[in-house]
């Protein structure tokens, strides 16, 4: 049997409400005609995560076709293995295939993956790629060869979903089949293709990667860098610091090439990374930091100390230089310490 995967263990532990005194409350709720009452109800439920809400919650199901999404979440949230028949039901309809794969993905029982499963030899694409996607928040190893059939799919989304999947599950031996989905038409496929073969470490994808760093577009390139990154391949490295001096107006490709140069490790990077930590461009400054804590020298420790005290640069996802290169910081001085 698989274990439930650590985002769904850590949503229970963060969202689950230990106080139960409105329980009877929002039960009898689930009775009301009224189907906003009832939503609420469900809703409410959901992060009670109490088990003697699960019949009441089937029934309701059973009743109000209006009620069925905010139903099948509260029941995967509680995670009762008496709620895997009824989702198992829907999972085989296209409207309501997404909602009840993902209940029944965090249901730690083995009777949840056989309708899972049964659901990736659908007609239904939307019922393909809903059950690839809720076996690789399982990690299901078992079913991995049965997505690993769907990368060869007619539908775009089924083999973007199922190339996510094995790389959840970590299914290296779908290395090979991963490399032609570096052609793929659809844009979307290229770019988790290649985050998978970074997180499968399939370094035989390395001359695709600098292919596409050579010549593909700059959302290619961030992604082609960051594999690299992750492979440590060294033929890297030139294009790299082009990419990273480029005077190019596209920060998030300088982005991935500073990270990429840092995980590298090689020394030869050092200055360039060092003078990237004062570029204009805030977004090559945080990155800029996080390279010079991958790359491990420890002779960027002050610079980086520099940046903490006077580097208030925010970007626009709140990211600061100063909380990455406090990061680097510490990085360096773990290094430093298990050196000395």
């Amino acid at each position: 049997m698989s274990k439930l995967s650590q985002s769904i263990r850590r949503a229970r532990q963060q969202y689950r409400s230990t106080d139960t005194r409105d329980l009877p409350e929002l039960l009898a709720a689930l009775q009301s005609s009224d189907w906003v009452v009832r939503n609420r109800a469900a809703g409410e439920l959901r992060y009670k995560g109490d088990s003697s809400a699960v019949e009441p919650l089937l029934a309701c199901l059973a009743r109000n076709e209006d009620d069925r999404d905010v139903i099948m979440g509260a029941l995967g949230m509680i995670g009762d293995e008496r709620a895997i028949d009824a989702l198992a039901k829907y999972c085989a309809y296209p409207g309501t295939a997404y909602i009840a794969a993902s209940a029944l993905s965090a249901i730690d029982s083995p009777r949840a993956v056989p309708p899972l499963v049964a659901g990736l030899r659908s007609p239904v694409a939307v019922i393909r790629s809903s059950s690839a996607a809720a076996l690789g928040n399982r990690q299901e190893r078992v079913a991995a060869p049965e997505i690993a059939r769907l990368l060869f799919d007619n539908d775009a989304h089924v083999r973007e979903v199922s190339v996510r999947a094995l790389a959840e599950i970590g299914y290296r031996k779908a290395g090979r089949d991963l490399i032609p989905l570096l052609q793929d038409e659809a844009f979307t496929v290229v770019c988790e293709t290649m985050r998978a073969l970074s997180r499968l470490r399939v370094y035989s994808a390395a001359p695709d990667l600098l292919r596409i760093l050579a010549n593909g577009d700059p959302e290619e390139q961030f992604w082609a860098a960051l594999a690299l990154g992750h492979l440590r391949e060294r033929q890297a490295i030139v294009p790299l610091k082009a990419l990273l001096s480029s005077s190019k107006d596209d920060n998030w490709a300088r982005h991935a090439a500073a990270e990429a140069l840092g995980r590298i490790g090689d020394l030869s990077a050092y200055d360039l990374l060092l003078d990237a930590l004062h570029h204009p461009d805030v977004v090559t400054r945080i990155s800029a930091a996080d390279g010079l804590g991958y790359l491990g020298h420890a002779a960027a420790i002050p610079a980086l100390e520099d940046a903490i005290l006077s580097d208030k640069g925010v970007d626009d996802f709140g990211e600061s230089v100063r909380e990455h290169a406090r990061k680097a910081l510490r990085r360096l001085r773990r290094v430093s310490a298990t050196q000395s």
